[in-house]
């Protein structure tokens, strides 16, 4: 069973506000932004991360992340829906 956000809101799921955006996102039709949008927000966390730990291989992967997310956003195509082509 699918929720709407205010129900999940409501039931107090514990949404961030990245998801709440992503939703949001999909809710006026910018949907092909959505897991671009999700895999920025969680690299960007990796530098907190990287710095907390002093461990560099947080810096790579939270590059890597935002560069994937930056990247797909160029390659996707717009008006496309996700998924294997049919037919």
């Amino acid at each position: 069973m699918a929720l709407s956000l205010p129900t999940a809101l409501e039931t107090h799921y514990g949404f961030t506000p990245a998801i709440i955006f992503a939703l949001l996102l999909t809710q006026l039709g910018h949907g092909r932004f959505a897991l671009p949008w999700l895999a920025l927000v969680v690299g960007i966390h990796f530098f907190g991360m990287g710095a907390a730990f002093h461990a560099s291989i947080h810096h790579w992967v939270g590059t890597a992340m935002c560069l994937s997310a930056l990247v797909s956003l160029i390659w996707l195509p717009s008006g496309q829906p996700l998924g294997p082509r049919r037919g």
